[in-house]
């Protein structure tokens, strides 16, 4: 093999057992992330104390066996007994008691700093530092309420202490021995104290990432959310409004059904009397059947009416007019209301649509018309007229819808097309009409309304929409 394989092979080997290492002393079990935060700095403080103690148990055995003899130190049995100790804890640990191994090892530190402050000296900086990462590691591994309990144990040792060894009440019972080494104890515990206060901040900042990732997406979910309940709500006005739509335009026939029958009756009687008086003369046959035709027509108009299916075809719009003036021709005449229709014979373009939706406007539009007069007086002071009028213009339609009824009130100019808002009171007026006359030329017939009315005068509506003329057929 040759070297970088050898090498990668050495790398390969060094992560793997790094890696089982890590999976076997350091990384948590605990499912609960606040827990498994708390084990995985236990794991990673024990892992450090073991190997600390074992280089310390080394230096010890190394300083006896120099000094032989006059060594009076602590001795080594003591300190070798030390490190298996933390093994315990670490076996404890790792068997699923993380919580019971933190108070452990917090009391073995604290003990053994606590005998080491009484054994030589509490203003040492390495027993100071020492009662600060106990500090430290209560308040991690525990809470921090707990970390002030400790606190307050060591202030009520350590004050005492402190004031008796400085007035020489109570002595120490050895000196320590350093050989020089006690600047690099101190950096060591200094050094522990940043390793654990880095720990806690990783898995905090850990923690306020996956608190801060959570939040983006709950605030993406909460935006999609609005926009789908937005979505949703839309659609279910859309639906409601249709069915209303589709209840009051049967109202609307309801109330127009006595005066269309009215009419039709009329015919028919007509068609009676023709026919008695015929016998052999063919004139009053003739008036029968346009009679007849009449009658058809007025059938027509109201199967459109009733009839709504979205299937567009091509039709007259000036039948479609005349067709709503015939259903609301009743209407008219019992509100003194004369209706006139103006258009161009020659101009009587074929639209391609859907008829029902075309009627529709028309209808609502005159209905709105004919109404503006109620509550107006009949004194032949006013015209009491609906002029309804079709023109062309280029490649535009333009519907005009004109009378000289009561006109619209200023303070319900910016509602009119708003559904269910209505100017009448009580049950004459549904606050439909014109929100669907609105609806289908914005959304069917691709156009737009506009009015102007002047209050006491009148009330004019403008509808333009763009001419659609029938696809030509294939050959």
């Amino acid at each position: 093999m040759d070297a970088p394989g050898l090498i990668r092979q050495r790398r390969g080997a060094i992560s793997r057992g790094i890696h089982l290492f890590s999976r076997w002393l350091i990384l948590p079990k605990a499912t609960d992330e606040d827990t498994a935060r708390k084990e995985y700095i236990l794991n990673i403080i024990l892992a450090g104390s073991v190997a600390m103690l074992i280089l310390l148990d080394a230096s010890v055995l190394y300083y006896a066996l120099l000094t032989g003899a006059d060594y009076d130190g602590v001795p080594f049995s003591v300190f070798s007994i030390i490190p298996l100790f933390f093994i315990l804890l670490q076996l404890l640990s790792r068997k699923g008691h993380a919580q019971i191994s933190s108070y452990l090892l917090i009391g073995a530190y604290l003990v053994s700093d606590s005998i080491a402050a009484y054994y030589w000296e509490v203003r040492l900086p390495e027993i100071l530092m020492g009662y600060v990462l106990i500090i430290l590691i209560a308040s991690i591994l525990i809470n921090t309420r707990f970390g002030f309990l400790v606190t307050g144990l060591i202030a009520l040792f350590v004050i005492p202490l402190g004031y008796a060894q400085h007035h020489h009440l109570l002595i120490p019972k050895g000196e320590i021995h350093t050989n020089g080494s006690g600047g690099i104890v101190f950096a060591v515990l200094l050094f522990l104290v940043m390793v654990i206060a880095w720990l806690s901040n990783r898995e905090i900042e850990k923690s306020l990432s996956r608190a801060r990732r959570s939040e983006k997406e709950l605030k993406a979910e909460r935006d999609n959310l609005e926009i789908t309940v937005a979505q949703r709500t839309q659609e279910l006005s859309r639906t409601q409004f249709e069915k209303v739509e589709q209840i009051c335009r049967f109202a609307e026939f309801g109330q127009l059904a006595s005066g269309i029958f009215h009419d039709i009756l009329n015919l028919l009687n007509v068609i009676a009397l023709r026919a008695e008086e015929s016998h052999d003369d063919a004139y009053p046959l003739g008036e029968a059947f346009q009679t007849t035709k009449l009658i058809q027509r007025f059938m027509h108009a109201i199967r459109r009416q009733l009839d709504h299916h979205d299937a567009r075809e091509s039709f007259s719009l000036a039948e479609s007019i005349d067709q709503a003036i015939q259903l609301v021709a009743y209407k008219a005449n019992v509100s003194k209301v004369r209706i006139v229709f103006r258009h161009d014979p020659a101009v009587n373009p074929s639209y391609f649509g859907n008829p029902f939706t075309f009627h529709q406007v028309v209808i609502n539009t005159l209905i709105n018309a004919i109404e503006s007069y109620e509550g107006l007086p009949d004194d032949g002071a006013r015209s009491r007229t609906v002029v309804i009028q079709l023109d062309r213009k280029q490649g535009t339609l333009h519907l005009r819808v004109e009378d000289h009824g009561a006109g619209i009130p200023q303070s319900a100019q910016d509602k009119i097309f708003e559904p269910f808002f209505s100017t009448k009171t009580g049950a004459q007026g549904s606050g439909i009409g014109l929100a669907t006359v609105r609806k289908i030329v914005e959304e069917d017939l691709k156009g737009s309304i506009t009015f102007s009315t002047v209050e006491g005068q009148g009330t004019i509506f403008l509808i333009a929409f763009p001419a659609r003329m029938p696809p030509a057929r294939k050959s």
